[in-house]
């Protein structure tokens, strides 16, 4: 003897199954994006401090190793002249090596480096290759990443200070007005 089924159920899988493998697709494609967006940024703060490195002492970019004996080399007055193009070509290079490898679904499409002798900035753009970004409306196409950041150095900053505290001891009065508040303070 036979058993009837009823075809609701059949139609009911028709209208499922479709959300399902929709949803199994766009968190794939959404860990794939999220992966390479980090990656992305990762590079670029990696980079970043390298840099602020190589820009205050002449480094090794890939090893982060200060090469000391050439501290001199640059003269007294880079701080004048500041970065060359040459180090920001290496410091795009650098960049570049550190992408190019371990993107799942990104091709880098621009990578460029400003630098200053106080300043630090980087910016990479790249485009998905992923299929679904054209109907999954929350993965962009496009990722773009900044990053920022000053570069340190610690005999400038030493220095400056020194220049201001002399300034402020030259300073008519300021002798009295330490004295007033150090009464105020317990």
């Amino acid at each position: 003897m036979k058993t009837r089924t009823n075809a609701s159920f059949t139609v009911e899988m028709a209208v499922i199954m479709p959300v399902v493998l929709y949803t199994i697709l766009a968190l794939i494609f959404l860990s794939y994006n999220l992966h390479d967006r980090c990656k992305i940024q990762a590079a670029a703060d990696k980079a970043l401090h390298k840099a602020s490195i190589y820009m205050k002492h002449k480094s090794d970019l890939a090893a982060g190793e200060i090469k000391y004996e050439n501290i001199n080399d640059r003269g007294i007055l880079y701080l004048i002249t500041g970065i060359t193009q040459d180090e920001q070509n290496e410091i795009e290079e650098f960049l570049y090596r550190e992408l190019e490898s371990g993107l799942l679904c990104t091709n880098i499409t621009y990578v460029g480096v400003k630098t200053s002798i106080f300043n630090a900035e980087l910016e990479i753009s790249g485009r998905s290759r992923l299929p679904a970004t054209h109907f999954m409306g929350f993965l962009k196409r496009d990722i773009n990443v900044r990053a920022e950041g000053p570069v340190h150095d610690p005999a400038e900053a030493i220095r400056i200070s020194e220049v201001i505290l002399e300034t402020g001891e030259k300073i008519k009065g300021i002798n009295k007005l330490i004295e007033k508040i150090r009464d105020s303070v317990p």
